[in-house]
């Protein structure tokens, strides 16, 4: 790890004057990251947690592509994201648990509904057998005569 402080802004002018010399290399800087710790590789994850704030690693090899290259880190700042209090949390975890409940609830209940009383669905309306504006009761046909007009 380098000890000395030198801002990324400061570093982007010593490689810019770097770069105008002859020699044959390719240098860039990349814009600021910000990620989370889920999204780090445990290779990079454990190259940051050994920085403070201000620090640069020590060189990394990268052999992804045909021509290897070397990334050098540097930590700006660490965030830690704090859990919040329980009476904060309380409804909101309170309103989900009661949705799941509700919800399995309702199936359950429409399950014993028609169980007790049977439906048809609207699959076994449209049957082949099925004729528009008939009364039918259990499977009978049931007449209903039509008053004369």
């Amino acid at each position: 790890m380098k000890k000395e402080s030198l801002e990324p802004e400061d570093l982007k002018v010593r490689i810019k004057k770097f770069s105008e010399s002859n020699v044959f290399t390719s240098v860039k800087v990349s814009d600021e990251i910000q990620q989370s710790e889920e999204d780090l590789s445990p290779r990079f994850l454990e190259a940051l947690s050994q920085l403070t704030p201000g620090q640069y690693s020590d060189p990394q090899l990268q052999t992804k592509s045909e021509t290897p290259s070397y990334k050098i880190l540097y930590l700006k700042d660490v965030t830690y994201d704090e859990v919040p209090p329980f009476s904060v949390v309380n409804s909101r975890l309170k309103g989900e648990l009661m949705g799941k409940i509700s919800e399995r609830e309702s199936i359950e209940y429409k399950k014993r509904l028609r169980k007790r009383f049977p439906v048809s669905t609207r699959d076994e309306l449209l049957s082949n057998h099925f004729e528009p504006f008939v009364l039918e009761v259990d499977g009978k046909k049931i007449d209903i005569p039509l008053p004369n007009v």
